[in-house]
């Protein structure tokens, strides 16, 4: 016998979910506990509105429907009765004696099992804790009923290989251990049944635990545009070990067009699953890990495991919480901005014990820059009105002024007094010959010395005279 249980907030679905069958006539309902009419008289709105009238005594529960299956051998035929009495005892193990319950026999494959609907909020409005209630009371109740009814056990007996483990159970493959196709069906029915996933990575996430791999192809390959899918195990490195494995080639077909399938039916029912892993992830961050491998260290106590996606070059680009408690896969990002994984990697940097004091330390060599620059700026203020005031008291300055070739102009001789040129910062767009202008002399006898200019008019005078 295997007991797998699921929780959510979809009791229309679940309830459609059997009631579909029924139609079909692929299943039937053969028992019902804490309803006011017979199990045969019960209508669609009468199962309907029971346990929604409960649920809605604890409007604040976010998970508030169980949905549970119990397999069996395909060689033990059991009646109705026996089937009856088997769900009565189960749900009293697992603490849902007390609760309204709909027992639905499935008769749609080769395994006998049931699927058993329930509400997790009590009359008195409060919700029934379900944390490990598979590993503490589902267990421990399937072992009782196994022995009870003379049931083939779930760990020794040759029931159908997808019903033979839970993903607990299962370990990481090694190849040559043991058969390639039988150690990847396995583990990948088992994920594939108990985990909730919406896409091709989350999947891989999960089967990385497993050393196993769904292989699209590359992209522009054959395989990719043709939408094939191959399984491969991997060695610790991961690198692929054996020959990678069809999809087709499973008895149960996990290929991508089924996967698809899976990935839209999970992607309505995981909400409140998602929102629950983000607030325990929430809930570690703030504890401030150090460093991202204390961040994996710190969740995977909260049975939280963390896949980290990197290039070649080992830059990280992505990561992913696999939660084993809900049973789901979930990228950082879909969860919100702040656990993507450059947000996650930020975070973690942030707390190292380092990261402050090297904070504080640049912060103060800045400090110390800015200091040093504002010093040199008041020096070189003083040193250039010191030397102002030099030109001024002596009348000293000799600017080196650039000719209109771009040379500089030799030195002006002793006693001339240069002419202080102000050069309008647009000169070369009001004339490029204005520079050349400016460094003529406004007149030439204004800077001669005396002696220089009584010989010039004595000469004039003596050329008049000549001419006359």
């Amino acid at each position: 016998m295997v007991a797998k249980i699921d929780t959510n907030n979809r009791l229309d679905k679940t309830l459609n979910y059997n009631e579909a069958k029924v139609a079909q006539e692929s299943a039937e309902l053969i028992y019902s506990s804490g309803f006011l009419k017979d199990t045969d008289r019960l209508t669609f709105d009468d199962k309907f509105e029971r346990f929604q009238r409960q649920n809605e005594l604890n409007p604040n529960a976010k998970v508030n429907t169980l949905h549970a299956k119990v397999s069996f051998d395909p060689s033990e035929k059991l009646s109705t009765e026996t089937l009856q009495r088997i769900a009565k005892q189960y749900m009293e193990g697992i603490g849902f004696g007390d609760q309204p319950y709909l027992v639905y026999r499935h008769n749609d494959t080769q395994v006998p099992h049931i699927h058993i609907v329930s509400t997790m909020i009590t009359p008195e409005g409060k919700r029934i804790r379900d944390y490990n209630i598979g590993k503490d009371k589902s267990e421990p109740t399937r072992e009782a009923i196994e022995k009870d009814f003379d049931l083939v056990r779930a760990k020794d007996h040759a029931q159908v290989e997808e019903h033979k483990y839970t993903a607990i159970d299962l370990e990481k493959v090694t190849h040559g251990e043991e058969p390639t196709k039988k150690a990847i069906q396995n583990r990948l029915k088992t994920v594939l049944d108990e985990y909730n996933v919406t896409s091709l990575s989350e999947l891989n996430a999960i089967l990385r635990a497993y050393n196993i791999q769904a292989d699209p192809g590359e992209a522009g390959s054959r395989k990719r545009q043709h939408g094939g899918l191959t399984y491969k195990v991997q060695d610790e490195k991961g690198n692929t070990a054996g020959i990678p494995i069809k999809a087709s080639a499973f008895n149960f077909k996990p290929t991508l067009d089924k996967l698809k399938e899976k990935f839209a039916i999970d992607r309505e029912v995981r909400d409140h699953k998602v929102e629950d892993v983000r607030n325990r992830v929430a809930t570690v961050l703030h504890q401030k890990p150090e460093s991202l491998e204390r961040l994996v260290a710190q969740l995977r106590k909260e049975n939280i495991d963390v896949v980290v996606w990197s290039n070649d070059s080992g830059k990280i680009y992505g990561i992913t919480f696999v939660d084993h408690e809900n049973k789901i896969a979930v990228k950082g990002s879909e969860m919100g901005k702040e656990y993507s994984a450059k947000s996650i990697l930020t975070t973690v940097a942030q707390n190292a014990p380092d990261n402050t004091q090297q904070q504080s330390t640049q912060q103060n060599q800045q400090k110390e820059k800015n200091q040093n620059r504002q010093q040199n700026q008041r020096k070189g203020q003083q040193q250039k009105t010191g030397q102002s005031s030099d030109r001024e008291r002596t009348g000293a300055v000799k600017p080196q002024l650039p000719s209109p070739d771009g040379r500089s102009q030799p030195r002006q001789p002793r006693g001339i007094r240069p002419e202080i040129l102000e050069v309008p910062p647009d000169h070369n767009r009001r004339s490029p010959h204005l520079l050349e202008q400016l460094l003529q002399s406004r007149s030439q006898d204004d800077s001669l010395p005396r002696e220089l200019s009584q010989d010039k008019r004595k000469r004039k005078r003596k050329r008049k005279k000549r001419s006359h």
